[in-house]
C-alpha cells in the first residue's frame, strides 16, 4: 500500500482485536508514510473511544478529519458501530477500497458474527477487498479468504528481515500442563487458566 495508491475518496479500513494492536498498526503506517507527525495525524484516523492516559499515542490520531487515508478500529468497536448504526462505519464503508483484518483467526470461524459481517459487506459494498492477516492459520481462515491466500514460510520472513532469529532456551518450571486448543487454534481460556493458577508456574 504505497501512499500514491491511497486516497481519502477510497479509504482503507484497518481492524484489530485490541487497542494495543491498533496502536502498533498506526505506528507502522506512520513509519511507512515517512511524513512529519502533523501530516501523519491528518492522514491516519483512529476510531477508539477513550484510549485513556496510558495510550497518548492513540489520542493524537483521534483528531483527524474526513481526509484520512486509513481509518483504524478495534474489532469490537467496528462490530458495535455496525450494530448500532454509528455514523463512522456506515459513512466509510460505501467508499472503502480495502478492509484489513489483523489477527483474522479471531472470529473467522464459520458462523461467527464477524465472518457473517465480512461476507455481508463483501456482497453489499462494491469493489471492497478484504485482506486477512494472521500467523495462526486455521481452516476457517481458508474458508473465509479463498482463493487468494498468500503464505510466507517462517524462514522466508527471517531472510526478508521482518523477524529476529529466535534463540531457544529451556527453562525448568516444574509445571505439568497439557494445553487444550480452542476452535480458532489458540490455547483455550480454561487451559490457560489452569496454567496461570499453577503454584509451580512462578
Amino acid at each position: 500500500h504505497r501512499r500514491e495508491r491511497l486516497s481519502p475518496r477510497r479509504p482503507s479500513l484497518f481492524i484489530a482485536p485490541s487497542r494495543q494492536l491498533v496502536d502498533q498498526a498506526v505506528k507502522t503506517f506512520r513509519d511507512q508514510l515517512d511524513v512529519p507527525e502533523e501530516e501523519a495525524t491528518r492522514l491516519l484516523r483512529v476510531h477508539v473511544r477513550d484510549p485513556g492516559p496510558d495510550e497518548p499515542f492513540l489520542v493524537r490520531y483521534q483528531r483527524g478529519k474526513g481526509s484520512a487515508l486509513v481509518h483504524f478500529f478495534t474489532l469490537q468497536g467496528f462490530l458495535a458501530g455496525l450494530r448500532s448504526g454509528a455514523v463512522e462505519p456506515l459513512v466509510l464503508l460505501p467508499r472503502a477500497r480495502l478492509l484489513i483484518w489483523d489477527e483474522c483467526h479471531f472470529g473467522a470461524s464459520e458462523g461467527s458474527r464477524m465472518s457473517r459481517e465480512i461476507k455481508r459487506l463483501c456482497s453489499e459494498v462494491r469493489e471492497l477487498r478484504v485482506l486477512g492477516l494472521t500467523a495462526t492459520r486455521v481452516p476457517a481462515c481458508d474458508a473465509l479468504f479463498p482463493p487468494s491466500t498468500v503464505e510466507y514460510r517462517f524462514e522466508d520472513i527471517l531472510q526478508m528481515g521482518y523477524l529476529a532469529k529466535p534463540i531457544p532456551e529451556n527453562v525448568e518450571t516444574q509445571v505439568s500442563w497439557t494445553p487444550a486448543l480452542s476452535s480458532t487454534g489458540d490455547f483455550s481460556s480454561d487451559s490457560l487458566g489452569r496454567l496461570a493458577r499453577s503454584e509451580a508456574r512462578s
